[in-house]
């Protein structure tokens, strides 16, 4: 009969052949001693349930079984095998140590697997213990993977007796339970019997479609279930020895707010838990403030996110007190009044992190609330609003009361009536340090009203302001508006995008015969003398004063007589930019006298500017008065030699020069010269810029017989350096023991330069950053370079070429190597580029 059976096996198909119960049995028994492929079919043979549990007692042995289906009400048995026996074979009994699934997940659809399904067999509660007797028979040898029990009439009674059961069957991977006529009592019950044994699971339960589903992930999902607070809480309490980390998703038509409260409060005793997520699930518009108690119930909370009133995430962090928690509310229709209830307990919510209340359909009377709301809240360090098309719209507060908050509001539309409440709410938010206003429709007028409200007792505010207008609006009109400002000036910056503005409160009255003084040396008509009197008041201690993009011509001096006044009356400027600017002859000679009055100035920055010979000339003599600078910025001006000598002149007295940038100059070789011969009377110059200057080696060598030893930053890219020079810079490296940055990109150093300069650079310790893109190196260099840079611990980046990266001939192999020497070394830019034909 044996042999029978065997010969039969050696067909595909053996459905219809009424083998019945003990003819499936003998068939799997002779499956198990023969090493079988792929499947063999025993359909329509009149298996029974009691039939089940002897094919399932006879497959034991067998180590090909990949999958065994049976369907006693479609009449179908089909047996799958693998083409070698399971690489993991040994006992798995009863009593065995079961393992953790964590690492075993992906093995789900492998062909590894062992997946027993027993669909539509119409097994009820009293056929569990004799199921469960084969299938542990059936998992002494070879532990089963995945269990499929969906489509039977188990029942609670059913459930219960399997969650029994279940531990002697090892550690499933996958469990299917879907129309089982379960309830979420049983569904409890089987959380409760997996937490039990030592493996990590994912429970995906949808009543709504009877559907029970565990499989091995860590995530415990309900879908459909009526979530009342008992459930809840017993849902909770089954959860509670769950091995972690645990993932819950729960979805319901809607869930009360006791439902929520419930939930919320038995979060604090799952440890385990990494993420609730409510999907689907219609909320109350009272929910926002429930879920913002729970940074009170739970301090483990890192991040919760609600959407839509439906759709809810809390990310739990692993220690008791997280560094950032976050709040996001975004589209869930607030309004301007849930704004309000929001901001009512905005200063008890436990948030250290950002608010996102974006898309609420808030307005800007929301916004106008929320400025009222400030000074009550001064944990509040960061606001930023948008009411155009993002509708953008977060609060960043902090663990403890800030006093530099920043707010930026953009397409706000401010109209006339709003300004007086935004002057009061500026006024009282002490703690508001910025205000951003950009496109917010605020004109002139209305800025004028909104400096001259806006009144402090004490402390600093800055307002930056980008309106259509403010490319257009001369300089009188900008200081006419500065004029009104209840608070004192201390800085303007003036350019085609933007007007920047920081006040000092109180505004103090000045000495009279003070401002009779700095009265005395202006120059403006009878019908500027009251704004000249209001702005000596206003702009008393200014300290920052940037220009850019202003025209100075001689058909209207009325802007730089102003100017010079302004100069003359500022008598604590410290920083005095003037960029990308047309300045005439006779404009020059009003700033250059008043310049002359700034004994303070630390930084001067003329940059970008169209001057001519003439009026560079003016400038330099206006600088041999100011002996207190740092910072000098004459890039992109061409100095000829009688300018440059001036300029020499003039920063022999500059003894306290901490940065000069001479930057497209035209310097040339002697103008260069001349310069390095003054650099030793420059003790305090940490940094020099003379890029895209015409060198040479003569100059190069000059300039490095006199680097000042405490130099922090040499950039000299396009300089024309040439070989010599390069190497006679390589060589005064040595002695500038604090260089940070060496830029030398584009100076025609070759390789046999590079390597002195690689052995120089091992001689500058506090070395950060170096630029050698768009030169002539190889290799060998690069080679070189590998061995030096890891004994730079300073340093942070090397960059070879424009983009950061390399733009040299460096083989992929040489390439691969040298990174494995250094990791810092980047070739990736030769992957972008066109290969040679």
């Amino acid at each position: 009969m044996k042999k029978i059976y065997e010969s039969l096996l050696l067909h595909r198909f053996l459905s219809g052949n009424h083998l019945e119960d003990e003819g499936c049995r003998l068939v799997a028994e002779a499956a198990s001693q023969l090493r079988i492929a792929q499947k063999r079919n025993l359909s329509e043979n009149g298996l029974s349930k009691t039939g089940v549990t002897y094919v399932l007692r006879a497959m034991r042995t067998c180590g090909t079984l990949k999958e065994m289906h049976i369907s006693l009400l479609t009449s179908t048995v089909v047996i799958t095998f693998a083409q070698e026996p399971r690489e993991q074979e040994g006992s798995c009994k009863t009593g065995a140590p079961l393992t953790s699934f964590a690492s075993s997940v992906t093995s789900e659809m492998s062909g590894s697997s062992r997946r027993i399904r027993l669909t539509q067999c119409g097994f009820l509660a009293k056929h569990i213990e004799r199921l469960c007797g084969a299938l542990r028979a059936n998992c002494e040898l070879h532990h089963l993977d995945h269990l499929d029990l969906s489509n039977n009439s188990l029942g609670d009674e059913g459930v219960a007796l399997l969650a029994q059961l279940l531990p002697g069957l090892g550690p499933l991977q996958s469990l299917n339970l879907n129309r089982n006529g379960v309830s979420l009592d049983a569904v409890f019950g089987l959380i409760t019997c997996m937490s039990s044994g030592q493996w990590v699971f994912h429970l995906d339960v949808g009543l709504e479609n009877d559907q029970v589903l565990l499989r091995g992930a860590g995530t415990s999902s309900l879908q459909g279930c009526q979530l009342e607070p008992r459930s809840l809480a017993c849902l909770c309490a089954a959860l509670e020895k769950c091995p972690g980390p645990l993932e819950v998703n729960l979805s319901c038509k809607t869930l009360c707010d006791e439902s929520l409260k419930t939930l919320l409060q038995c979060l604090p005793q799952l440890p385990q838990l990494s993420l609730l997520q409510l999907n689907h699930t219609v909320l109350s518009s009272k929910s926002p403030f429930l879920l913002a108690d729970i940074f009170n119930l739970c301090p483990r909370v890192q991040k919760v996110t609600l959407r839509y009133l439906c759709d809810a995430a809390l990310h739990f962090g692993s220690k008791e007190k997280q560094e950032s928690m976050c709040f996001g509310l975004k589209d869930n229709l607030l309004g301007d009044g849930g704004l309000r209830c929001l901001l009512e307990c905005l200063p008890q919510l436990p948030i250290s992190g950002w608010l996102d209340l974006s898309h609420n359909g808030i307005s800007q009377e929301g916004v106008l609330c929320l400025l009222e709301t400030l000074p009550s809240c001064p944990r509040v360090c960061e606001v930023s609003v948008s009411l155009d098309s993002e509708q953008d719209f977060r609060i960043r507060l902090s663990e403890e009361e800030e006093a530099g908050t920043i707010l930026r509001l953009c397409e706000c539309s401010f109209s006339p009536e709003h300004i007086s409440r935004l002057a009061h709410s500026l006024s009282q938010a002490q703690q508001l340090t910025e205000l951003w206003l950009t496109r917010c429709h605020l004109d002139l007028p209305q800025l004028t009203n909104l400096l001259s409200l806006v009144n402090r007792p004490a402390g600093l505010l800055g307002l930056r302001l980008e309106e259509p207008w403010v490319g257009h609006i001369s300089l009188p009109a900008v200081m006419e508006v500065c004029a009104q400002a209840s608070g004192c000036l201390t800085e303007l910056s003036l350019s085609e995008t933007q007007l920047w503005l920081w006040l000092e409160f109180p505004h103090q009255e000045d000495n009279s015969e003070a401002m009779a003084n700095r009265l005395a040396h202006c120059d403006l008509g009878t019908d500027h003398s009251l704004l000249m009197r209001q702005l000596m008041e206003t702009c008393a201690r200014l300290q920052q004063l940037s220009l850019s993009q202003v025209n100075f011509s001689d058909d209207d001096t009325t802007k730089s007589r102003l100017l010079q006044n302004l100069l003359l009356s500022s008598c604590e400027l410290k920083t005095f930019r003037l960029t990308f600017s047309c300045i005439s002859t006779e404009s020059l000679v009003h700033l250059a006298s008043g310049l002359g009055y700034c004994h303070h100035l630390e930084e001067l920055d003329f940059s970008n500017n169209h001057l001519c010979e003439e009026n560079i000339e003016l400038l330099m003599g206006a600088l041999q008065g100011t002996c207190r600078l740092k910072r000098l910025h004459l890039s992109h001006i061409p100095l000829e030699v009688s300018s440059l000598a001036l300029l020499i002149q003039g920063l022999s007295h500059m003894t306290l020069l901490q940065h000069l940038s001479l930057r497209h100059d035209q310097i040339g070789d002697a103008g260069t010269q001349n310069l390095a011969a003054i650099l030793p009377k420059l003790p305090g110059l940490r940094k020099l810029e003379l890029g895209n200057n015409a060198l040479g080696d003569l100059t190069a060598l000059g300039l490095a017989q006199r680097l000042p030893p405490q130099l922090r930053v040499l950039c000299l890219p396009s300089s024309h350096l040439g070989p010599e020079g390069a190497l006679c810079l390589a060589q005064a490296l040595e002695q500038c023991l604090h260089i940070e940055k060496l830029s030398l990109i584009s100076c025609k150093i070759d390789d046999q330069v590079a390597k002195h300069l690689a052995a120089s650079l091992m001689l500058c310790p506090a070395l950060e950053e170096i630029l050698l893109s768009w030169n002539f190196l190889g290799d060998e260099v690069a080679a070189e370079l590998a061995q030096v840079l890891p004994q730079m611990g300073q340093l942070k980046r090397v960059e070879y070429d424009p983009l950061g990266l390399w733009n040299n001939p460096i083989p992929a192999e040489v390439a691969q190597r040298l990174q494995s020497l250094e990791p810092r070394l980047d070739f990736a830019f030769f992957d972008q580029q066109p290969q040679a034909l």
